[in-house]
């Protein structure tokens, strides 16, 4: 799964906006900022001065490219089912929080809700909902960033359950420090 965002065509949105007048855009460039933010930095200009882009197509934001974003569409959309169908109907029990190692973060039931639970290096057990704001997905542990992360749309939260990246706007409820 990455979070990079990217449109569906794997081709990052450069030019005018569809929606407003004099308004530009650059987006989706998928972690390729260096690269993508040169190459909009010319077409951008290049359109503003009425100059002709032999990339401006390519990139323009009020492309339509069905054929080649169905697939993606429906296998992110696919994944996201079985995210959520997979996270609400297996969990585990609160026995679990005595098998969680320093360092560690694990989904378990806590009070009858699937809760987030990560126990930290001084052996301190941090208990939050496990439902993403967002839209209701429950998260899943980085161990490489330390992190709950929505596997749905990308938000990030802190073992506290604050909130480092949305599209969440609030954090995940907290339950415990215990």
């Amino acid at each position: 799964m990455r979070f990079n965002y990217a449109p569906a065509d794997d081709i990052p949105f450069i030019g005018s906006s569809p929606l407003e007048e004099n308004v530009y855009i650059a987006t989706g460039f998928s972690a390729d900022g260096l690269v993508y933010g040169t190459a909009a930095s010319i077409i951008i200009s290049d359109l503003i001065t009425g100059k002709p882009n032999s990339w401006a197509k390519t990139f323009d934001p009020k492309r339509f490219t069905p054929v080649a974003s169905a697939k993606k569409i429906l296998n992110e959309n696919l994944d996201i089912v079985t995210n959520f169908i997979k996270d609400y109907f297996l969990k585990g029990t609160e026995k679990e929080f005595e098998n969680i190692r320093a360092g560690e973060g694990r989904i378990v039931e806590y009070k009858g809700e699937k809760s987030a639970a990560f126990r930290d290096e001084q052996g301190g057990l941090h208990v939050v909902s496990a439902k993403c704001p967002h839209m209701g997905c429950i998260v899943h542990w980085n161990n490489g960033e330390k992190s709950w992360d929505c596997p749905c749309h990308g938000s990030r939260f802190s073992v506290d359950g604050i909130i480092l990246e949305g599209p969440a706007y609030g954090d995940l409820e907290k339950y415990a420090t215990k």
